[in-house]
């Protein structure tokens, strides 16, 4: 007497076991794409810090190499030496940087302090600086404002942008 039993067969257990890893196997992919897209917090927070802490130290400088350190007179005006054709460092140290272009070109992994030191918690983070003139983009003379663009790359190859603009007023 042939009585069937309850159960499953050795082929449909080989069959859902496989079904199941393809689907688990997917769902982890998509975990992981959707993980990596989304940064945390704290890395974003980090990266904006960081740009945040060279854009205040580049605003407090003076506005051009020809300009005085207390505002008595500008460069460009009436009398006074004109604004510098080429932005770029005139100093070969960043501690002596003392004028807003001095930072163009600027490049540090990791980002440093306003003292100078290397920010340890930041070993992963590369700061990258840019001056240009953007008068003419706000109907003002070209060499009346200054575009300053900090790029930080934070860890994942991810990047963040701030963009602050210094007047020669």
């Amino acid at each position: 007497m042939n009585v069937k039993q309850p159960g499953f067969t050795l082929l449909e257990i080989i069959l859902s076991m496989t079904l199941m890893s393809m689907v688990l196997s997917f769902l982890i992919d998509i975990y992981f794409a959707m993980n990596k897209k989304n940064l945390s917090p704290v890395i974003q927070h980090k990266a904006i810090m960081v740009a945040n802490l060279y854009l205040d130290r580049i605003l407090m400088l003076r506005f051009d190499e020809n300009s005085s350190h207390n505002s008595t007179y500008r460069c460009d005006q009436e009398d006074f030496p004109r604004c510098s054709e080429k932005l770029g460092p005139e100093e070969k140290i960043r501690s002596e940087f003392d004028d807003v272009d001095d930072y163009s070109g600027l490049s540090e992994t990791p980002p440093l302090s306003f003292n100078n030191e290397k920010l340890q918690d930041y070993v992963n983070y590369q700061v990258s600086v840019t001056v240009s003139y953007a008068g003419q983009n706000f109907g003002l003379p070209t060499r009346a404002l200054k575009k300053i663009h900090v790029v930080v790359q934070a860890p994942h190859n991810t990047f963040f942008e701030i963009t602050a603009f210094k007047s020669n007023d």
